[in-house]
């Protein structure tokens, strides 16, 4: 479809920029009145995180436009999409964000090839089409946004930049009411009508539409997506338990963290990565010119520091970071002179604590009574990363059967230190299968996407399968826990690609039990021919070579964990009969591992974690013994060792603190699915 604009987190940006102002417009429809029989959505608490990742790269409050629920109408998004343009520059950076409810809905004047356009849903746009009462007139469609979005970039011009964040999307099947979504499977137009064929629902193509402005003149466009066109975009839940949505906590988190050099490609896979973990049913996309800087260059540089916003009193103050910046509770922090660029050998005014940290700031307890003035000018550098110890919280839904309710609760009891048993805003679900296989009834456990982790027969023996339920929670959470795991060291940035394979030869060598078989390479392929919607897809069967490159300025030592998509964690590297410091890199250089892989089940999102470090380290015995045993020399061994849960711990058994200096590793992350 033509229209990429809708549900798609749209980023936009000019390669070059002029000196213009940073201007925003916020669009957030959460609260539908009942008799448009919308659920209500949680897009109010979108609004604060994406003006707070606004505000870090320097966007002023007061040119912040912001509309919400009744202010939200199909005329006053109109009228204020008049004002902006009426308002803007040339040279401007604009951001537009939407949050709410999208919907398809037939197409009327015969321009699109599936027969259907792509609309928001205003606060007055009703959910259900009724002939000759309500035909989706006040739904705003993708045919007029590009009307009004082709304006605004004439407006801009070449040298302006614009980015759209739609947090919403248009269709996808029904949910089990478990979290919430933003669409609908419901299809706004007469029941008789037609759908064309033959168009890929996941395929966006976006044309502007404008009066007299040639394409030269327009500000470039760069389209993210949080879904492709036939999902639900469902929400996900932040650090304090508040339901948001999944792209503007995505987008927020990275906007956040972000440098101002980024590109939109670099943007685009961070986001993959993490919505891989909060919302692993959907599938980021991007279009466009990618290579374009973000806001054109023109957002503010990642500092290495924080500002002390207020000064409570002499030992308490609130910081501008809190958990979207890895500011987390009971982390140490130290207050620096104004103009210090690197603490390894400056000495601190004092040293804080964190003490209660929310998503965006953050309280902080000194050790010591500070002038205020001094506390206000200071700059606040993280000393020591705390890692919160892992925790899932589950929802029971088996009521009918008080037999497996009861064994589960026993088992889980077992682990109370990790698992909480509870109705409120949880991260799983326990379930029945609402379709039989041939006619055994199953068990489930499922995501708050409503992505299934597993599912298991019922059969006589119920000890036996909570036994095995407890297990695959326990393993979910251990990989989700890992799949978080994201440190930064600049001095030691390693990345690890993938380079297909696509023919070996196979040679014996050596004779009776000394025989192996020996796989060389014969011809390799382009991982770009693997690479959908910027996702690498891979069959069971493929072969490939890794890749691994030194981008920083140290030499480094690397190890590779893998997390499968059922959950099962390996050591991809060192291999067997290899030790960890024979994998070492240095700056600038690029290094291709003898190994041929073979890719194999099980199905789905496959996760790479690069670990680099400044001193090797070894897992492979932490994860054979299942935390068991472990090293001590890096404390990023103690978080993987914490990852692994036992029973001997004792239930709500306090467990020691595990802090990560901020140089502690360096992690790149890789997805790729197998298909």
């Amino acid at each position: 479809m033509k229209k990429a604009l809708l549900f798609l987190a749209i980023l936009v940006s000019g390669v070059c920029v002029a000196q213009g102002s940073k201007k925003a417009l916020i669009i957030a429809v959460g609260d539908y009145p009942r008799e448009g029989m919308w659920p209500k959505i949680s897009s109010d608490k979108d609004v604060p995180l994406i003006v707070n990742a606004l505000n870090h790269h320097g966007f002023d409050n007061k040119n912040i436009l912001i509309i919400q629920d009744s202010f939200a109408t199909k005329a006053k998004i109109i009228a204020a999409f008049q004002k902006i343009t009426r308002d803007a520059e040339e040279g401007d950076i604009y951001v537009i964000h939407y949050s709410g409810h999208g919907q398809q809905m037939w197409d009327k004047n015969g321009d699109e090839l599936d027969s259907k356009d792509e609309t928001i849903v205003p606060y007055d746009a009703p959910l259900k089409f009724i002939k000759n009462q309500y035909e989706g007139e006040r739904h705003l469609s993708d045919d007029e946004l590009e009307v009004m979005v082709g304006e605004l970039r004439s407006k801009l011009g070449s040298k302006g930049s614009l980015t759209l964040i739609f947090d919403a999307c248009h269709s996808g099947t029904a949910t089990r009411g478990f979290s919430k979504s933003r669409g609908t499977s419901e299809f706004m137009g007469p029941s008789d009508w037609t759908v064309k064929t033959g168009k890929d629902l996941g395929t966006y193509e976006f044309k502007t539409k404008t009066r007299g402005a040639g394409e030269n003149n327009l500000a470039p466009m760069v389209l993210f997506s949080g879904a492709s066109a036939s999902q639900l975009n469902y929400e996900t839940e932040d650090e304090q338990g508040n339901s948001v949505g999944s792209l503007s906590y995505t987008i927020s988190k990275i906007l956040l963290n972000s440098s101002n050099t980024i590109t939109y490609q670099e943007v685009f896979d961070q986001v993959r990565i993490e919505m891989s973990v909060i919302a692993p049913r959907q599938n980021p996309q991007v279009e466009g010119d990618v290579n374009n800087i973000l806001f054109g260059g023109k957002g503010s540089p990642r500092q290495n520091y924080f500002l002390n916003t207020t000064v409570i009193d002499g030992k308490t103050s609130i910081v501008n970071a809190g958990t979207l910046s890895g500011m987390f509770n009971k982390s140490k922090v130290g207050l620096y002179p104004v103009g210090t660029k690197e603490i390894k050998q400056a000495k601190p005014i004092a040293i804080g604590m964190v003490a209660n940290a929310n998503l965006v700031n953050a309280d902080i307890i000194w050790d010591k009574e500070i002038d205020q003035e001094t506390l206000r000018k200071s700059f606040v550098f993280m000393m020591e990363q705390n890692v919160e110890a892992l925790h899932l919280k589950v929802q029971l839904d088996i009521s009918s059967r008080p037999d497996l309710l009861s064994a589960i609760q026993k088992n889980i009891n077992q682990y109370a230190q990790v698992i909480e048993i509870t109705n409120s805003s949880p991260q799983v679900m326990i379930a029945f299968n609402p379709n039989k296989t041939r006619g055994v009834a199953q068990v489930e456990i499922i995501s708050t996407s409503e992505l299934v982790i597993a599912r298991e027969n019922i059969g006589e023996n119920i000890d036996s399968l909570a036994n095995v339920l407890t297990t695959e929670l326990l393993n979910y959470a251990q990989a989700q826990y890992l799949r978080e795991l994201n440190t930064k060291n600049e001095e030691i940035s390693l990345s690890v690609s993938l380079i297909p394979i696509t023919e070996v030869e196979r040679t014996e060598t050596g004779e009776g039990r000394y025989k192996r078989i020996k796989t060389t390479e014969k011809s390799r392929g382009n991982i770009e021919q693997k690479t959908h919607n910027g996702m690498i897809e891979l069959d069971s069967g493929d072969m490939f070579k890794i890749k691994i490159t030194n981008n920083g300025t140290r030499v480094a030592y690397f190890t590779i964990l893998d997390i499968t998509p059922t959950n099962q964690i390996g050591v991809v590297v060192p291999g067997r009969n290899q030790t960890a410091d024979e994998f070492m890199i240095r700056p600038g250089e690029s290094l291709e591992l003898d190994k041929i892989y073979t890719i194999e089940p099980p199905y789905g999102v496959e996760n790479f974690k690069l670990i680099a470090t400044k001193e090797p380290i070894d897992l492979r015995q932490i994860i054979s013994s299942r935390g068991v045993e472990a090293g001590t020399r890096n404390p990023l061994e103690k978080v993987i060792q914490r990852s692994y849960i036992s029973k001997t711990r004792g239930i709500g058994e306090e467990e020691e603190d595990v802090v990560l200096p901020p140089d502690v590793a360096h992690v790149y992350t890789l997805l790729f699915r197998i298909k």
